[in-house]
């Protein structure tokens, strides 16, 4: 046996050398080089029988080419659903072949698509980026037009003030397209047309002015409706109805507290700098404006508040989100937007610090706008995204946070020529802060919040929070704790240098205000002019004020002053959830607590009532002498 066993081994020996003979002998293959590619649709709003192109082309300068043959996975998605049967012919999979720098595919929906669908498309193939791999896309049984009131969309019109109708298709008509307007209480309307059409190879149409005709004095606020028919299979409405909100300019004022009307006659009415008047009366339309001047003018307007005015309360510098493209974040216009269809708004700085996304990962590309009606559009979602700022950690929901007027923070990266332009003001004492804002949506969970804090800390020194100080302004905290109600608090600290603590006594917190955050209210901050006193109010109301003396007898140092913030402070907009706060500080999250938006896809979220949101219509400054 061991003669047997020894000559097995030296057999298995002599095999195992000469098979690794062979080996040497064979040259090892040269990896193959990924190259990039990209995908382009070139059709977006799609009906039944409508075919799409899908171009995958090689965009590498070094490669013209594939190197290799290789699967492109593809997949339709409507939310989390497979969506892959509104089309004829939808492949789960393309092969593009080694030497080919360009592929076509046709992709035809289905005759039997019933309703409107939206559907992202994403192509994906292992080893291989692919710009634009996602692809969101609507496919319809019919073409579906949408009426609404240009740069409207609270669909709220005032007695005396006019309006103008706008209908979109969504895409170039390929026939002229014609459908009746009516009203239910026409006598309320002056200039309603009859009908609109749609001209061939045109997307939209506008009415000419309709004046909501004035009352005669008396006092009369009421929903009126306007519908919509059209004959044929042509197309179809979007919306048959339109309910505008007439409103009353005879409506009596209501509490100080909540009503904006203590502070500006008219809180809608946009302020616009002489530069850039053109542009939003001309490109955008906008009429409900009135011409200011601030700071570095001889001229400067006065608060349009009598009383405020009469404090020597002047226009310092104004935040207005008009929808130009002057508004827009670093080279976007108008007809691009950037990766996500966002016109993200300039003046701001990502606030993506690692206790604002506890639990939320801020992208403000993907969460912030500005919209039509010229507001500044804030929200979150549920789905897969990634933390910036300290590091890249998973998130369950993605949202916007955001900063300006932080200066000497050249210690984070982002110093003061910042291209994301955040160091538009200096807020010191001796100026006034105003925010007209409001939240929609399912907000259960959610601490919308705008605050102050001092850049003394942000400069690389050594002063910790809460001794460079915090205002807010307001918080909302929706949930068993907060109650859906708005506080507004100072944080001091004890001065101490290596573990600050926060001096209660000076919280100074106004307690939950009874408001509805639904509807716009003015949030504003006055920093005295001496440093002595900081108040917070909200609309006409004062609520709280703390004083220099009070907060030092308290024990706290007192930062609201240029000594302890040379660099003044630096303003906050944040819209975080869930918030622990709001939901009572609890070790673990409710169960079920985001049910009211959970199952919205991002695309979605952009549209729906549901998405907890915010909207912030203007930022002013005011200084006085």
């Amino acid at each position: 046996m061991k003669t047997i066993f020894k000559s097995l081994f030296a057999a298995s020996l002599i095999a195992a050398m000469s098979l690794t003979a062979c080996k040497k002998d064979k040259p090892t293959p040269e990896p193959v080089e990924a190259v990039k590619l990209s995908l382009n649709v070139d059709n977006t709003s799609l009906v039944k029988g409508d075919e799409m192109k899908l171009t995958f082309s090689v965009t590498d300068e070094k490669n013209k080419t594939l190197q290799e043959d290789i699967n492109i996975k593809m997949t339709a998605l409507k939310g989390n659903d497979d969506a892959s049967a509104l089309f004829a012919n939808f492949p789960a999979k393309i092969e593009m072949k080694k030497g080919e720098s360009k592929l076509e595919v046709p992709v035809k929906v289905s005759d039997k698509v019933e309703g409107i669908s939206t559907v992202v498309i994403k192509a994906e193939t292992r080893g291989y980026t692919i710009d634009g791999s996602t692809q969101t896309i609507s496919v319809a049984d019919y073409r579906y037009m949408t009426v609404s009131i240009e740069n409207n969309g609270d669909n709220k019109v005032k007695e005396g003030d006019q309006f103008v109708l706008v209908a979109d298709l969504g895409i170039a008509a390929k026939a002229d397209l014609t459908f009746k307007v009516a009203a239910e209480e026409p006598t309320y309307f002056e200039g309603l047309p009859e009908s609109l059409t749609l001209k061939q190879g045109e997307q939209t149409v506008k009415s000419e002015a309709i004046t909501m005709k004035k009352d005669g004095g008396f006092y009369e606020e009421k929903d009126l409706t306007l519908k919509f028919t059209v004959e044929g299979d042509a197309f179809r409405m979007m919306n048959e109805t339109l309910v505008i909100k007439r409103e009353d300019t005879d409506k009596p004022l209501g509490p100080q507290l909540t009503d904006e009307r203590w502070l500006y006659r008219d809180p809608s009415l946009m302020f616009v700098s002489k530069g850039y008047e053109k542009d939003v009366k001309e490109t955008w339309g906008a009429s409900n404006y009135v011409v200011v001047e601030g700071d570095g003018s001889a001229n400067r307007t006065e608060h349009p508040n009598s009383d405020l005015a009469a404090k020597g309360w002047k226009l310092y510098h104004a935040m207005e989100f008009h929808y130009i493209a002057q508004m827009l974040h670093n080279g976007l216009t108008m007809e691009k937007p950037n990766a996500f269809g966002n016109l993200r708004p300039h003046g701001f700085a990502d606030q993506n610090t690692k206790p604002v996304q506890k639990y939320c990962a801020v992208d403000n590309n993907r969460f912030s706008t500005i919209t039509p009606d010229g507001y500044m559009k804030m929200w979150a979602c549920k789905g897969e995204f990634v933390t910036t700022g300290f590091g890249k950690e998973n998130r369950d929901y993605g949202t916007a946070a955001v900063f300006c007027s932080k200066f000497n923070n050249t210690s984070l990266g982002r110093p003061d020529n910042s291209p994301n332009k955040p160091m538009h003001t200096r807020i010191y004492p001796g100026m006034r802060i105003e925010v007209r804002m409001r939240c929609t949506g399912e907000l259960y969970g959610f601490n919308p919040a705008i605050w102050l804090q001092g850049n003394t800390g942000t400069d690389g020194s050594a002063v910790m929070w809460p001794n460079n100080g915090e205002i807010d302004v307001v918080e909302l905290p929706n949930g068993p704790a907060g109650m859906s109600k708005a506080w507004q608090t100072f944080h001091l600290g004890d001065g101490n240098k290596t573990a600050p603590k926060e001096i209660d006594a000076c919280k100074k917190s106004t307690g939950a205000m009874n408001i509805d955050q639904t509807a716009w209210n003015i949030y504003w901050v006055e920093l005295s002019g001496d440093g002595n006193t900081v108040t917070l109010g909200i609309n006409g109301q004062e609520n709280t004020k703390l004083t220099k003396a009070d907060a030092e007898a308290a024990g706290a140092v007192w930062p609201f002053d240029k000594t302890g913030n040379p660099m003044g402070m630096h303003l906050l907009i944040t819209f975080v959830g869930p918030q622990d706060w709001a939901l009572g500080y609890p070790e673990k999250l409710p169960a079920n607590w985001d049910a009211g938006f959970a199952g919205i896809s991002y695309e979605d979220s952009k549209t729906s009532d549901k998405t907890p949101q915010m909207y912030v219509d203007w930022i002013r400054f005011y200084t006085n002498s």
